[in-house]
């Protein structure tokens, strides 16, 4: 497994400035992006140092012309606690066009179609989701997938990643207890899935973790 992390107190100043307002009103602050393109040059650096990956993002970040060996597509998903609300607020932001998560093509379609295709994105840890995972996972390991770059973005923020365990019930027998974001999170290995990156967001401001498995 591979990890590395974003310490809070290494970031430029603008991507330190939490929670400041600015005057134009966006769906996002300029330190919201900053600590962004810190975060994208890590998965780069992840990427490269990885021994079982054959493609790269560098050619595509440092606007070379021969691409041949990097990744040409990208996807992604965001699993939030098990919350209506928050489920909804964030699909309401990847929605947002300022925001720029989809490819350009996308917004040309209604407001309607946009969201829908934000929600498609955004799903909660619950035993249910385990269907988009299996999904997720024929699409991962289809190898005319493998220069595609497959984002996972976990929330660790309101629940922690607990492990699946075997319970023992009334019956005496043991009971499989399995949980979603175990299942979600920590299924993909390093030697079996390269092109996927992991990224776990904290509650804690003063970092931000990710790995790749």
């Amino acid at each position: 497994m591979q990890f590395a992390e974003v310490d809070r107190h290494s970031l430029p100043k603008e991507a330190k400035r939490v929670g400041e307002t600015e005057e134009e009103e966006t769906s996002f602050h300029p330190n919201q992006e900053s600590l962004a393109n810190v975060i994208i040059q890590r998965i780069v650096q992840i990427i490269d140092g990885n021994q079982h990956s054959k493609y790269t993002l560098r050619p595509l970040i440092e606007n070379a012309s021969d691409r041949s060996k990097c990744y040409n597509r990208f996807e992604f998903v965001i699993y939030t606690a098990i919350s209506n609300m928050l489920e909804s607020q964030t699909a309401k932001r990847v929605a947002d066009r300022q925001m720029e998560v989809f490819p350009r093509e996308t917004y040309k379609k209604t407001k309607r179609e946009i969201r829908k295709e934000a929600e498609s994105k955004v799903k909660k840890y619950r035993p249910e989701t385990i269907s988009t995972h299996k999904k997720l996972m024929k699409r991962v390991e289809d190898p005319e997938n493998e220069r595609t770059l497959f984002l996972i973005v976990a929330d660790e923020a309101h629940v922690a990643v607990t492990k699946t365990e075997d319970e023992k019930k009334g019956d005496g027998e043991k009971h499989t207890n399995e949980r979603a974001n175990d299942t979600l999170v920590n299924y993909w290995k390093d030697e079996e899935h390269p092109n996927v990156i992991v990224l776990q967001v904290r509650k804690y401001s003063c970092q931000i973790c990710f790995w790749v498995e």
